[in-house]
């Protein structure tokens, strides 16, 4: 069985990408997976969701605004970089995070409205990241 919780990386998705942003050495992964939240026309897959939020973690936390618990690796990771986010991947990252929350082709928010419990944990961590991206 795999991970799940509400936290953006509570799941093991978000938890895989984390290991290709430690063999990044640059933004580029961020805009990527940004990119792809963006890009989704009809529907964003669960797994595009899950690593877009995670994406979006790590624009916030560069940009001085990290989550109480981020992962080790993802510290280290920021601490590692000298670049931080500009103004359009701030703004690519907002616009995505609302739409992996809000949006009805959202897979990841039918997921956790269809489940077992209810979504306020995860609605919460969602709030709390678009808040810290400002």
């Amino acid at each position: 069985m795999g991970a799940w919780g509400a936290g953006n990386f509570e799941n093991d998705t978000a938890m895989d990408w984390v290991y290709d942003l430690q063999k990044s050495k640059r933004l580029k992964l961020l805009k990527t997976t940004i990119s792809n939240v963006l890009k989704a026309d009809q529907y964003i897959e669960g797994y595009i969701g899950s690593e877009g939020l995670a994406a979006a973690e790590v624009v916030a936390a560069l940009n001085g605004s990290p989550a109480e618990k981020l992962p080790p690796k993802v510290v280290d990771w920021v601490k590692s970089q000298k670049r931080k986010p500009n103004e359009k991947l701030i703004d690519n990252a907002k616009q995505a995070v609302n739409r992996i929350r809000n949006e009805e082709i959202s897979e990841l928010k039918v997921l956790w409205e269809e489940g077992d419990e209810p979504p306020t944990d995860w609605f919460s961590a969602v709030d709390d990241l678009i808040e810290r991206l400002g």
